[in-house]
């Protein structure tokens, strides 16, 4: 009779505790402490609960990765469209609230990382679209360059020194697209089509814009290819168009998350897709569905964040956290 020595070459080893999934993906182990026969297995990608914010958010600019993420202005309170000048950074566990901007604003774009981050346009105290620039130094926010579009329902990409934003309003779905090279802005060619709230990911080089919101207001399941001089229209189209979405990754390996349902309706999802570089496949959802979320759009696709949203007419405070592969530690039954 074959033996699980015969067939991998080693014994079954005795642990009185059991190690870490990932630790122990592929391997069979005797938990002395348990008396149970355990293994690992790998699992499809999902999200987990992560630390909540101090303060409920959406529509904000947002940055960084799963383990170093940061948000700053968006919308907060009562009633839910008073934009607000809250900062805060999240170190893979808890959030901190840091310097807040020096003027309340929302639907502004974002990018960075949580010590070299910039906030670009948005809609100001007044509700009025704004070129405004702001740059974050790990401790307090200054005025960068005036952007070249007054702009709102924007988002962005890039380092502080070399970043890109794309679509917003007012127009009301705007093609203009802008590059920053850390002290003025750059007009560039145009969107392909017409976007507002149109998530951004990659670099002022090579970015992806994913979905966004096209007339009269629906999702859209268009992808759009920068290429640091042009802007061309992808191939491979989402399987669901989703408005206020948020997204990570890069032009190879992206994330879409949250956002309204497809259809142009005013219900929250939790879908996610995955972008290999070819197509788009759906994925585990969020554990709770939000609109007008927020994420580290430099995270990878297979550590994402996101965080903030809004559900119903409340700014939400949770946090989740996506990871591809998911590993979990099985018991072997006799049944």
């Amino acid at each position: 009779m074959a033996t699980y020595k015969g067939i991998k070459g080693v014994k079954v080893v005795t642990k009185a505790t059991d190690p870490t999934a990932t630790e122990a993906d592929g391997t069979v182990w005797y938990n002395t402490a348990t008396a149970a026969l355990k293994y690992a297995i790998q699992g499809a990608g999902a999200w987990s609960s992560g630390g909540a914010t101090n303060t409920g958010i959406d529509a904000g600019g947002y940055c960084g990765i799963q383990t170093a993420a940061m948000y700053f202005g968006g919308r907060g309170g009562a009633p839910i469209i008073t934009g607000v000048d809250t900062s805060e950074t999240y170190n893979g566990t808890s959030w901190t609230e840091t310097g807040d901007l020096p003027t309340a604003v929302y639907q502004n774009a974002g990018f960075g990382t949580t010590t070299a981050a910039v906030s670009r346009g948005g809609f100001s105290s007044t509700n009025v679209p704004t070129t405004n620039t702001f740059e974050w130094d790990g401790t307090s926010w200054t005025a960068g360059g005036a952007g070249v579009n007054s702009s709102r329902n924007i988002h962005g990409t890039g380092t502080q020194t070399t970043g890109l934003t794309a679509g917003g309003s007012p127009g009301p779905y705007s093609l203009k697209s802008e590059t920053y090279n850390g002290t003025a802005w750059a007009a560039t060619n145009d969107l392909n089509l017409a976007r507002w709230g149109l998530p951004l990911v990659g670099t002022s080089t090579a970015a992806l814009g994913v979905g966004g919101t096209m007339a009269p207001d629906n999702g859209a399941t268009t992808t759009q290819d920068w290429n640091g001089t042009c802007w061309s229209t992808n191939p491979a189209s989402l399987n669901e168009g989703k408005a206020t979405a948020a997204a990570a990754g890069t032009t190879t390996a992206a994330l879409q998350f949250g956002g309204y349902a497809s259809g142009g309706t005013t219900t929250p999802t939790g879908a996610t897709e995955s972008y290999n570089g070819t197509t788009w496949t759906a994925v585990g959802s969020l554990g709770t569905a939000r609109d007008s979320i927020l994420g580290g759009q430099a995270s990878a696709n297979t550590a994402a964040i996101a965080f903030g949203g809004q559900i119903g007419t409340t700014v939400s405070k949770l946090t989740e956290e996506y990871n591809d592969p998911v590993y979990t530690i099985k018991t072997v039954t006799v049944s």
